[in-house]
C-alpha cells in the first residue's frame, strides 16, 4: 500500500496526499534580524497567499507522520518574486537565490511567536554550511603551461580552500554541494546573446568536491533571472573533468585546453571572464549599491526649478535615482548584485571596445543586421 512520506517502489502506488491533521487555521511568521533596508529586528507575518500555501504544506507534512520526504519544501512570492525553500521541520526559510536563510514560525493564537531570540529557539541547520565538510584531496587532471589542443596534461592535487568571491559553491546548489568546495581551474561562467531571437541566457559550469567525490554543478537561464540547476555525481576526478570538458564543448564549440584561443562560435555560448579577487569583488557590489541605493541620504541645496510642469517631471524620472532600483526590483532581480556576477577587468575592457566597434558601425551606418550582431557581441562581453 502507498505509504506517506516512503519513496516510490516499481510497480507500486505513490503517495499523492493524506488527511490533513492540521486545522488548517495556523499563521505564519519570519524573523527579520540586520534588515538591508532598516526595517527593525523582529517577526513579521507571511501574506495570505503564502500563508495559506505554507499551511497546507506543512498539513501534509504532519499527516506523513512527519516525513523527512515532506519536510522541505519550496514556496514562491508574488509579493517578492522570490522563491524559497521551507524547512517545515527545522522551521528555517532559505532565498534560493541569494542563499539567505531566516528563522520562521507558526502560531495558531494569529499573534506573532513569543519568544524573541528565534536563533536560541529555532536554530538554522548546518546542513547547508559551506565548508563544513573537509574533503580528502583529489587528483584532478590539469592542463600544463600554455593551453594548445595538443598539449599534454598532468595531474595534481588540489586540496586548498578557495576563497568566496573565486570557490564559493553557488548558493542554488543543494546542501550536499554547500558543504563542498569549487576549484578556480574548473569553473565558467558561459553567455549567449541573440537580439533577433530576444535571447540573453546564462550557462554556469563547475566541479564540486565533496567529502563523497566530484559533482558536475550546471546552472542556466535568462541573465538576471535564478534559472534552473542540475547535479551529477558524485564520481572520480577523472570523469568529472571528462563530463566538465563535455559540456564545455557542447555548449561553446570549443575544446576546454583551447581556452585561451577561445572562437566565438554562431549559436553557441561564449565565455564571460569573472573577478576572482574578493576585494574587487567587494568593490564592484559596492559600485552596484550605490547606484541603485536611494537618493533619500543625498540632500543637495539647488536652485528653484524654472523648467515647465511637463518638462520638469520628465526631466525628474531621467535622473531620479531610485527608478533603477524601482525597475529592476519589479523585474524580481537584485539591484545590489551584478546579473552575472562580478566581471574581471580584462572583461570589461573588452566590453569597452565592442562598444566601440558598434558605435563606428554607427557613424558608418551600418545595416541593421551588421547593428544587431554587434550589439549581440556587446551583450555577451558584458558592455551593459
Amino acid at each position: 500500500k502507498a505509504v506517506p512520506g516512503a519513496a516510490p517502489k516499481s510497480n507500486k502506488y505513490d503517495y499523492l496526499a493524506a488527511a490533513k491533521t492540521s486545522n488548517g487555521n495556523g499563521s505564519w511568521f519570519y524573523f527579520l534580524q540586520n534588515d538591508p533596508l532598516g526595517k527593525p529586528d523582529g517577526w513579521y507575518q507571511y501574506d495570505k497567499s503564502n500563508a495559506e500555501e505554507t499551511e497546507e504544506l506543512f498539513g501534509e507534512y504532519v499527516a506523513s507522520n512527519k516525513s523527512p520526504r515532506l519536510s522541505t519544501r519550496l514556496v514562491h512570492s508574488e509579493t517578492s518574486g522570490f522563491t524559497y525553500r521551507v524547512d517545515l521541520q527545522a522551521l528555517v526559510q532559505t532565498n534560493t537565490q541569494s542563499g539567505t536563510s531566516r528563522p520562521i514560525g507558526r502560531t495558531t493564537t494569529g499573534r506573532a511567536p513569543l519568544n524573541k531570540k528565534p536563533s536560541q529557539a529555532m536554530p538554522t541547520p548546518q546542513l547547508c554550511t559551506p565548508g563544513s565538510v573537509q574533503a580528502t584531496p583529489l587528483k584532478v587532471v590539469v592542463a600544463r603551461g600554455n593551453t594548445k589542443k595538443s598539449a599534454p596534461t598532468a595531474v595534481r592535487s588540489l586540496s586548498a580552500p578557495m576563497s568566496v568571491a573565486a570557490g564559493a559553491v553557488d548558493s542554488a546548489a543543494s546542501c550536499a554541494l554547500q558543504s563542498g568546495s569549487t576549484f578556480d581551474i574548473y569553473e565558467v561562467m558561459l553567455n549567449q546573446t541573440n537580439l533577433h531571437a530576444n535571447a540573453n541566457k546564462f550557462y554556469k559550469i563547475s566541479l564540486v568536491e565533496t567529502g563523497s567525490g566530484v559533482h558536475l554543478f550546471t546552472k542556466w537561464g535568462r541573465v538576471g533571472e535564478a534559472g534552473a540547476t542540475q547535479e551529477v555525481g558524485p564520481m572520480d576526478s577523472e570523469k568529472a573533468v571528462k563530463e566538465f570538458e563535455k559540456k564545455f564543448k557542447a555548449k561553446t564549440g570549443n575544446n576546454w585546453e583551447d581556452r585561451d584561443d577561445f572562437q566565438p562560435k554562431k549559436g553557441k555560448y561564449t565565455i564571460v571572464e569573472m573577478e576572482k579577487d574578493a576585494d574587487a569583488v567587494e568593490a564592484m557590489s559596492s559600485c552596484a549599491s550605490a547606484i541603485s541605493g536611494s537618493s533619500s541620504s543625498r540632500k543637495t541645496k539647488v536652485l528653484p526649478c524654472t523648467l515647465d510642469t511637463k518638462t520638469k517631471a520628465l526631466v525628474d524620472l531621467i535622473f531620479d535615482a531610485d527608478m533603477f532600483k524601482t525597475a529592476m526590483t519589479a523585474m524580481n532581480l537584485d539591484p545590489n548584485k551584478l546579473p552575472l556576477g562580478a566581471l574581471s577587468k580584462a572583461q570589461i575592457e573588452r566590453g569597452f571596445d565592442a562598444l566601440e566597434k558598434l558605435e563606428e558601425e554607427i557613424d558608418g551606418r551600418a545595416n541593421h543586421n551588421t547593428l544587431m550582431e554587434l550589439t549581440s557581441e556587446a551583450e555577451d562581453k558584458g558592455a551593459t
